[in-house]
């Protein structure tokens, strides 16, 4: 398999600046701009790296995901953004933009694929959507267990339809 261009670090970045793109262009106003959970941010995480994988044939971020009891984690992330606590990770804009000028076209939609299905539904619900399926089941039950990227890209393969341009 070939090694992913970004880090997690990253590409949790190019998530969050694409949303912030999409309610731009909804007319909301920057004091109101919605920006994730460090929950939510992992979940959108563990489906960028699926739809990558399993769409793309390479993954988004090198960095495993692992099945913590309440979510897929990447470990790196948790870390990286646990003083935010539960509330809502905001970074600042030319950052993130500056990151997200890294990724293709390609890519980029793809992450706007993913935060269009899936940014909509609450931290909770989005747990409940990945503890249902077979990747996050099967690694839980031997705790903290890693999620191969082998298991994400069969599992979604078959999920996401996604026209690659």
């Amino acid at each position: 398999m070939k090694k992913a261009k970004y880090s997690a670090s990253e590409v949790a970045k190019a998530i969050i600046y694409n949303y912030i793109l999409k309610q731009k262009a909804d007319f909301i106003p920057e004091n109101l701009l919605e920006f994730p959970t460090q929950l939510k941010l992992q979940k959108l995480l563990y489906f960028v790296q699926a739809a990558f994988l399993s769409l793309l044939n390479y993954p988004a971020f090198n960095e495993e995901i692992e099945a913590w009891q309440h979510w897929p984690v990447v470990p790196e992330i948790f870390y990286e953004f646990k003083r935010y606590k539960n509330y809502p990770i905001i970074l600042n804009l030319k950052d993130l933009k500056k990151v997200y000028k890294k990724f293709t076209k390609k890519e980029k939609d793809l992450i706007s694929f993913i935060n269009k299905i899936f940014w909509k539904y609450s931290a909770l619900k989005l747990v409940e959507i990945t503890h249902k399926h077979e990747p996050w089941r099967k690694a839980y039950e031997w705790w903290y267990k890693k999620i191969s990227k082998k298991t994400l890209q069969s599992y979604y393969k078959s999920l996401f339809e996604f026209e690659v341009i």
